[in-house]
Order: C-alpha cells, then sequence, then structure tokens
C-alpha cells in the first residue's frame, strides 16, 4: 500500500481540531520560524519560501542555489522544526532531505 499526500480539507480538520482558528498559512509562518532559528542564509530562506531576490546581490548570488551540496547541508541543519511520528496523525509520509533541499 503506497502512502499518499494529505488532503487539504482533512488537514484543515485536523488543524480545526486543535481548537485554535488556524489555516494552511499557519505552516508557511511555522517554516519560517524554523528557518530563522537554524540562521538558514537569506538566499535559501527565500528559494524555499519562494520569495523574490529583493537585491542586486542576490542577483549576483543567484548560482548558490544550483549548489546542492550547500542546500542539502543546510537542510539537514535546519530540520523540519518539528519531530515525525507524532501519534495522531495518520498516513504520514516520510520526507527525504535531500530531495526537499
Amino acid at each position: 500500500m503506497s502512502a499518499s499526500p494529505l488532503g487539504q480539507r482533512n488537514v484543515l480538520r485536523a488543524l480545526h481540531a486543535t481548537g485554535k482558528k488556524v489555516g494552511l498559512h499557519a505552516f508557511r509562518r511555522f517554516r519560517t520560524e524554523t528557518i530563522r532559528r537554524a540562521r538558514v542564509p537569506l538566499d535559501l530562506e527565500r528559494l524555499w519560501l519562494g520569495h523574490a531576490k529583493a537585491t542586486v546581490g542576490d542577483l549576483y548570488a543567484g548560482g548558490l542555489v544550483n549548489d546542492l551540496a550547500w542546500r542539502e547541508e543546510w537542510a539537514e541543519r535546519a530540520g523540519l522544526g518539528f519531530t515525525l511520528g507524532y501519534v495522531g496523525l495518520q498516513n504520514v509520509v516520510p520526507i527525504d532531505s535531500a530531495k526537499a533541499a
């Protein structure tokens, strides 16, 4: 049996079951906090969060995002921000950090 990603409706149902009014954007905020706590370089933060380049320096350093080893190193350092294996989750799909980088 292969695992599949959770559907948006099921994720929202689980979030609302916590008693807090949060949406899917809460995951983006959580990821941003995790990345900042790990002091991930701004180039990678912008890439991972889908932000545009803000300065000329960002343009000059654009080749850094093609350095897979560098991205994998920072992905490992930053982690996910939580521990997988929470008992309440079902159908959790393991994340390959190399592909996530």
